[in-house]
């Protein structure tokens, strides 16, 4: 990860609930985001992030394809 950004989690409420400044300069590379979760992610500068899941991607059929 490189790069300047903000990693926002929040509620089905879309309520913000946590907020991670993550920037490599500063120590910050990587944040948990609790399963079934909300987030998003606000870019302050050019960035390169890394998302990972546990499980097989998409096979509760949420990432399909839609006609």
């Amino acid at each position: 990860m490189y790069g300047n950004i903000d990693g926002y989690v929040r509620k089905v409420s879309y309520q913000e609930i946590e907020r991670i400044h993550l920037n490599p300069k500063n120590g910050v590379y990587a944040c948990q985001v609790p399963k079934g979760a909300w987030h998003t992610v606000e870019v302050y500068e050019p960035s390169v992030i890394f998302e990972a899941k546990d499980g097989e991607y998409g096979k509760d059929g949420s990432e399909a394809a839609r006609a």
